[in-house]
């Protein structure tokens, strides 16, 4: 599982990276198009568009 708590930015590269590696990724920000975690990617679109995920 990879989450974002921060409000530094992470360069692209290394996030898709990141993203590439776990099975599931959280941010309460916008994740990079080419961020495809193995199963579930849950970021401000998602969360805006579900509300909520239980």
């Amino acid at each position: 599982m990879l989450a974002t708590r921060s409000v530094y930015r992470v360069p692209i590269a290394e996030m898709v990276a990141a993203c590439r590696r776990a099975d599931i990724v959280i941010s309460e920000r916008g994740l990079p198009r080419d961020c495809t975690p193995r199963w579930l990617k849950l970021d401000r679109s998602m969360l805006a568009r579900t509300g909520e995920l239980r």
